[in-house]
């Protein structure tokens, strides 16, 4: 028998897969649309708009969520927190109540919103911090803009960028509410309550400051104010320098005369009107009875949103004092009169940390492990000492989540959340 070399096995192989795939060709042609034999009726795919075609997936997704922060934006601005120490987070260790207060409404409030959407980089509200340790009611309504403040004489503000001194005053003339403000000299044993003493201890809120060298506010002169202590007068100096030292050709600009009475307004006063504001003072001084420190708080209500929407009111929230404190001629009986006088007139807008933090039963402390000195401080209607710092007088870092907590519920309570919580249904 003759035996198959390998040679001759291989080249059976490679005739009989040739012919496989020439059967294989023409099955493919008689099947393919168009062929003669066995065409087959095909369903063609939609065409793309032109609108579609044009419009990227990234722009479609930027412009759905800037759709979505607008209405953010729309429902809750930003929230401005004006105040002292308290506000600022002395003794906080870093922790300050606004910032708490801003966690606690993108957990609440934002996040919701973000699953509803789909869109996880929709950003929180601001909660801007305007609290400047040790200062005085006065000069945080002037900050704010509730009461005016003017140049008590005359100067030239130069072409160039160099600092001038000016003198200023409180405008009573031109506060937001006029009230019980004591505007009389004599009403005072010095002219402390008639000088602004702003930026002894920072100035949020404070620069850029406009000039307002015309009373219809056209014609203003931009700057920074700068507070300079005088050790001959005992007394702060300030000095105003000019940003804008070109015009709008990009020439030199001109020399600014500025007559006396000339309206000086903050970054702050000129900024945040359409903010939710939160007013905290009362601790320092700056004002001369009860009556004296509501008058205060109504101007700086009366003086934020100059133009509301549609349905909408006045969002604010007014904070006083703090806890009672003999040592620092604030006696315990003056004080509850005065806060009990500021509730009656300014209603449920006005709260007291010292009230609030000191009912063992209340929202704010339920839930706490509380030690004997805390109960006994809540007898006595005192903050609980666990959650004052070192100095009995401010709070520490528990203290200032437990006020963020309180003044999210109250806010809340208002309805100022409303428009928030319906875009995440």
């Amino acid at each position: 028998m003759k035996k198959w070399r390998p040679a001759g096995i291989l080249i059976v192989i490679l005739t009989l897969s040739l012919a496989v795939c020439g059967c294989s060709e023409k099955e493919n042609q008689a099947g393919r649309p168009g062929s003669v034999a066995g065409a087959v009726e095909t369903i063609p795919l939609p065409e793309p708009s032109q609108a579609e075609e044009d419009v990227p997936v990234t722009e479609k997704y930027h412009d759905v969520k800037e759709e979505w922060q607008q209405k953010i934006d729309s429902a809750l601005p930003g929230i401005v927190c004006w105040g002292d120490s308290i506000s600022f987070g002395e003794c906080g260790e870093g922790v300050t109540y606004p910032d708490e207060l801003k966690k606690i409404i993108d957990r609440e409030l934002i996040d919701p919103v973000r699953i509803r959407s789909g869109i996880d980089s929709l950003k929180t509200p601001d909660v801007l911090n305007m609290g400047i340790d040790s200062e005085r009611t006065l000069d945080i309504a002037v900050r704010q803009g509730g009461i005016g403040m003017v140049t008590t004489e005359p100067f030239t503000v130069p072409s160039r960028n160099e600092a001038v001194p000016v003198s200023l005053k409180f405008d009573w003339n031109h506060a937001a509410h006029q009230g019980n403000m004591r505007t009389d000299p004599e009403s005072v044993p010095n002219d402390t309550l008639e000088r602004p003493m702003i930026m002894i201890d920072g100035e949020a809120g404070v620069n850029s400051v406009t000039i307002e060298v015309d009373q219809d506010g056209k014609k203003t002169v931009e700057g920074r104010l700068v507070r300079l202590f005088d050790k001959y007068r005992s007394e702060s100096v300030y000095y105003f320098s000019r940003i804008d030292t070109k015009d709008e050709k990009r020439k030199p600009s001109k020399p600014v005369e500025v007559p006396a009475g000339t309206a000086v307004r903050t970054y702050g006063a000129r900024n945040y009107q359409d903010y939710l504001q939160i007013f905290q003072m009362g601790g320092n001084g700056g004002f001369t009875n009860a009556e004296d420190l509501r008058a205060q708080f109504q101007a700086m209500i009366d003086y934020s949103y100059p133009e509301l929407p549609s349905g909408r009111e006045k969002r604010y929230l007014c904070i006083g004092m703090g806890r009672e404190d003999s040592e620092t001629n604030r006696s315990g009986k003056l004080r509850t009169d005065q806060e009990e006088y500021l509730e009656a007139e300014l209603g449920p807008y006005f709260i007291s940390f010292r009230k609030e933090l000191s009912n063992a039963s209340g929202p704010e402390l339920a839930g706490l492990d509380l030690s004997p000195a805390d109960l006994e401080a809540c007898a006595k209607g005192d903050i609980p000492p666990s959650l004052l710092a070192e100095d009995g007088l401010h709070y520490n870092p528990h203290g200032y989540e437990i006020i963020a907590e309180m003044i999210y519920r109250k806010l809340d309570e208002f309805g100022y959340f409303d428009e928030l919580k319906a875009l995440a249904q």
